[in-house]
């Protein structure tokens, strides 16, 4: 998935559409080079879009209210009172997995706070921890082929953007460059070092950005 994000960067500046594009005369010339110094030109066919199938979740482990009740003195216990609630439920996959994060670094903490007659209930979070640290990459593919500021990047264009002179560019390249770094820290479970308030940022500069929106599909353009 992080190959994904990085292919999405190095593409950003190179759309196929169906209309006439800078890159037809540059096509053109090819040919006629290719002519002229007696080599055969080769073109490079698209067979197909691939669809990306989202990820399916492990099951969660379950904290009931009583056992929510014991660890009612830790920070985690509001997370996860939050996430209970009929908002948490309905929450887009970038939520989900703010509050994944958040979980993971806050439950070490709140084990560590209860004593061993709370045995079964370490056990207990200590299983929910483990289930969340499963799900956070399952959730952050998720937000890929869910999140509506990166769907754009997913779908094929009717037209180019240019490489140079594009408003938005910077901003775009260092959030995806952001989210890509935020993947390696969570398959290398170092959950301490992400912000989970990075996310929104760098959602945020993606949505409705003028480079990102360049590779929008345009029906009324491919037709």
């Amino acid at each position: 998935m992080r190959r994904l994000l990085l292919t999405s960067i190095s593409l950003l500046g190179l759309l196929i559409g169906c209309s006439s594009q800078p890159s037809d005369d540059y096509a053109e010339y090819q040919k006629r080079l290719a002519n002229v110094v007696d080599v055969t030109y080769n073109t490079i066919s698209y067979s197909g879009l691939v669809k990306l199938t989202p990820p399916s979740l492990p099951k969660e482990s379950t904290i009931s209210l009583i056992e929510l009740a014991s660890i009612n003195h830790c920070e985690v216990s509001r997370f996860i009172a939050e996430h209970n609630n009929q908002l948490g439920k309905v929450a887009v996959p970038s939520e989900q997995l703010k509050y994944a994060i958040r979980f993971i670094q806050l439950m070490p903490k709140c084990i560590e706070s209860l004593d061993d007659k709370n045995a079964q209930l370490k056990s207990t979070l200590a299983n929910a921890l483990i289930a969340k640290k499963q799900a956070a990459s399952m959730l952050f593919q998720l937000m890929l082929s869910r999140e509506r500021e990166m769907q754009s990047l997913l779908i094929a264009t009717s037209k180019e953007i240019p490489v140079l002179g594009i408003e938005g560019k910077e901003a775009a390249i260092e959030s995806l460059t952001r989210l890509v770094s935020i993947n390696a820290k969570i398959d290398a479970q170092d959950f301490d070092a992400i912000t989970p308030h990075d996310i929104t940022l760098a959602l945020k500069n993606l949505n409705q950005n003028s480079y990102v929106s360049g590779s929008d599909f345009k029906r009324s353009e491919a037709n």
